[in-house]
C-alpha cells in the first residue's frame, strides 16, 4: 500500500508489466492533490489553521463560505431566530410600566409596525437577529423624515424608517484603543468604538447608526466577534465531512491492477519513457482524472482494488452528529430537538423546548428589544420596547402547573381566614391577589360584609371541587378494582 502513495500520481500498464494505475482519491486535481499530499515520500501533509482548507470565520467572505458549505450551521441559527421571533414585542413605560396602546409614542408603534417601506416587522427582526448571530453585530441606519423640524413645529409627531443594513456589505474599522476612562464612566457607546463604518465600500456617518450586537461574548468584551470564531473546528470538520462525503461517493478511491488469478502475462519491466507515456495516455484517455472516462481498453486483465473503507465504516455520520451537537449548544440550542441527543423520548424533547425558551430566546430576545430600545428611541420620552413570551405553548406546562398548586392551596388559607388565624392582607400576599390598603390588617369578623360574603362563597366552591376530584378519583379506582376482578 505505501508503494501505491508513493508513485501517486503514476500509472502502469498491466499489459508491459506494471501493477498499479492509481485513481484521484478524492476528485482533486493534480495541483490540488499536491497541496495536500507530498508526492515525493506519498505522506498526507497535516492541515493546519494557515492552510487554505481550514478557516478562521472571522472575515465575510469565510462566513459565507461557512452559511454555504456547512448546511446544519445554517439550520441551527434560523431555528434559535425563530424561537426568538416568537416573542411578541410591545411598547411600554420606562421600568416596566403598562403596555402602550395609542396616543402618545405613537411613532414607536408605527416604527414596530412598519419598519420601512421594503421590510415587515419579521422580516426587520429576522435579519438582525441572524445577523448578530452569525457576524456578531447588526448595523441599523435611522432614516429621518424630510421637514421633520417643520412637523414637530406644527404638533405633528414625524415617523421616519429604520433600516437593518446587509451585513455582507458593511464593514466596521474598530478603534485601536478605546477610551477607557470614557468607557468605565459610562459616557461612550457601542457605536462610539468604531472609528468608520463603510457600506458597500462607501464610507457612510455614523451620527444616525446604531449596533445591536449579539450578547455572546468570546474574547473581547467591547468589540462584538463571531460565535463562528468559538465554532471554527466544528464547522472546518463539517465541511470537509460532506465535501469528503460527496468526492468518495462521486469517484471512489482505489487503483487498477493486473488480475493474478487470470491468464495474465506476468510482469514486464517497463522504462520511464514508456511510464510517462502511459500515464499521459491515461490522463487524456482514461478516467486517472476527474471528469474522464472510467473505461480503459487493454489486452490484459486487470482488476479494481478499493484503498478507501466502506462509508459506514468511515463514521462519516457520527463525526457529523457531534459537531453538529457543538454547534447546537453555542447557539443555545437542545440537541434533542434536532433529533441529536441520546434517549429520544417525547418527555425530553418537552423538556428541550421549555429550555430554548427559558435559556436562549428569553434572555437573548430581551437583550435585543434592550438595545432596539437604546437605539430607536429617544432620551426624555420614557419608554421601553419589551418582549414578552407567555403565550409560546412550550412555556404553558409551568402556568398550569403553577394555577393547580395556587388552587389546591385556596382553601386552606380561606379556612385559616375564616378561623381568625391570619389576618386579609396576609391571606391575599399568600393567594397572590391584591387586597385594599385599608383592610390588610383586618381580621374575618372584621372585614365587611360583601367581602366576607366572597369569602365564604370562595371556601364553599373551593372546597366542593376539592370534594368532586377526590370522588372522582374514589369512583376511578372502583372501576379499575372492578375490572382487576372481572
Amino acid at each position: 500500500m505505501a508503494n501505491v502513495f508513493t508513485k501517486l500520481g503514476k500509472a502502469w500498464d498491466a499489459f508491459k508489466g506494471l501493477n498499479d494505475a492509481v485513481m484521484n482519491p478524492v476528485g482533486l486535481g493534480l495541483d490540488d492533490f499536491s497541496s495536500i499530499a507530498d508526492l515525493t515520500t506519498g505522506e498526507l501533509r497535516v492541515l493546519t489553521s494557515d492552510s487554505q482548507f481550514s478557516y478562521k470565520f472571522k472575515t465575510k467572505d469565510e462566513i459565507e463560505l461557512a452559511l454555504e458549505s456547512c448546511p446544519p450551521l445554517a439550520y441551527v441559527v434560523v431555528k434559535k431566530v425563530l424561537a426568538i421571533q416568537n416573542g411578541r414585542i410591545f411598547l411600554r413605560r420606562e421600568g416596566g410600566g403598562t403596555e402602550i396602546t395609542g396616543g402618545q409614542m405613537m411613532k414607536y408603534m408605527k416604527l414596530r409596525e412598519r419598519p420601512n417601506f421594503a421590510q415587515s416587522t419579521e422580516v426587520f427582526d429576522f435579519q438582525n437577529l441572524f445577523q448578530c448571530a452569525i457576524y456578531g453585530y447588526s448595523v441599523c441606519k435611522i432614516v429621518t423624515p424630510v421637514a421633520s423640524e417643520e412637523l414637530m413645529l406644527l404638533g405633528a409627531d414625524p415617523v421616519g424608517e429604520v433600516w437593518a443594513l446587509p451585513g455582507e456589505l458593511v464593514s466596521i474599522k474598530w478603534v485601536k484603543k478605546p477610551n477607557y476612562s470614557a468607557i468605565f464612566g459610562g459616557a461612550m457607546q457601542i457605536m462610539d468604538l468604531a472609528e468608520k463604518v463603510y457600506f458597500d465600500g462607501v464610507e457612510i456617518p455614523k451620527d444616525d447608526l446604531f449596533i445591536i450586537r449579539d450578547p455572546y461574548l468570546y474574547r473581547n468584551v467591547l468589540i462584538p466577534e463571531s460565535r463562528l470564531v468559538s465554532a471554527s473546528a466544528a464547522i472546518n470538520n463539517l465541511i470537509v465531512n460532506y465535501s469528503g462525503r460527496g468526492k468518495l461517493m462521486d469517484r471512489p478511491a482505489g487503483f487498477i491492477s493486473g488480475d493474478s488469478a487470470s491468464n495474465n502475462t506476468g510482469s514486464l519491466p517497463a522504462s520511464s519513457t514508456d511510464i510517462e507515456t502511459i500515464q499521459k495516455k491515461l490522463n487524456t484517455r482514461y478516467g486517472a482524472k476527474q471528469g474522464k472516462s472510467m473505461l480503459m481498453a487493454v489486452k490484459s486483465a486487470l482488476k479494481w482494488n478499493a484503498i478507501s473503507f466502506p462509508m459506514n465504516q468511515m463514521m462519516y455520520d457520527k463525526f457529523e452528529q457531534h459537531d453538529t451537537i457543538t454547534i447546537a449548544e453555542l447557539f443555545g440550542l437542545p440537541p434533542a430537538l434536532l433529533g441529536l441527543s441520546e434517549n429520544q423520548t417525547y418527555n425530553n424533547i418537552k423538556e428541550a423546548g421549555k429550555q430554548l425558551y427559558t435559556n436562549t430566546a428569553i434572555p437573548e430576545g430581551e437583550s435585543y428589544v434592550a438595545q432596539l430600545t437604546e437605539g430607536i428611541i429617544a432620551m426624555g420620552d420614557r419608554v421601553e420596547y419589551a418582549i414578552d413570551f407567555s403565550h409560546v405553548p412550550e412555556l404553558q406546562a409551568d402556568k398550569k402547573q403553577a394555577s393547580e398548586v395556587l388552587k389546591n392551596n385556596t382553601a386552606p388559607v380561606l379556612q385559616q381566614l375564616v378561623a381568625g388565624i391570619i389576618t386579609y392582607g396576609q391571606a391575599m400576599v399568600i393567594l397572590e391577589s391584591p387586597a385594599e390598603s385599608s383592610d390588610a390588617d383586618k381580621f374575618f369578623h372584621e372585614l365587611p360584609e360583601n367581602i366576607q360574603a366572597n369569602i365564604l362563597l370562595s371556601l364553599k366552591i373551593q372546597t366542593n371541587e376539592q370534594a368532586n376530584q377526590t370522588n372522582g378519583s374514589g369512583n376511578q379506582t372502583d372501576n379499575q378494582g372492578q375490572d382487576n376482578n372481572s
